[in-house]
């Protein structure tokens, strides 16, 4: 994982039947709430919520890949916006789910 930040950031999970259903709501350390996780930092637990809730050990395991669904759109507004604030590790992983998503 790169980055994370809630609340209510809609993840995809690498699972056919999960797929664009379900949000992030917390993400925990420690059982403390933080509202942002980078790579490279400790692990966190993130609380999942959807409609087809997968649970945890039967559809959803640890080797799992989650992906946070992103659009032309959001990367746009991360360009214009936030620009100095993403590093290029992770300007690499928007190419990256640009390729996931198959986005222009």
């Amino acid at each position: 994982m790169h980055w994370v930040e809630c609340k209510s950031l809609q993840l995809v999970i690498a699972l056919q039947n999960y797929a664009n259903n379900l949000y992030s709501q917390t993400i925990e350390r420690d059982h403390k709430q933080i509202p942002l996780c980078k790579k490279g930092q400790p692990s966190v637990a993130i609380k999942i919520e959807g409609p087809n809730q997968p649970m945890y050990g039967r559809q959803l395991e640890e080797k799992d890949v989650l992906y946070s669904l992103v659009s032309r759109q959001s990367i746009d507004v991360l360009k214009e916006f936030y620009r100095s604030d993403v590093s290029n590790d992770e300007w690499a992983l928007m190419k990256k789910l640009k390729g996931v998503f198959d986005i222009v």
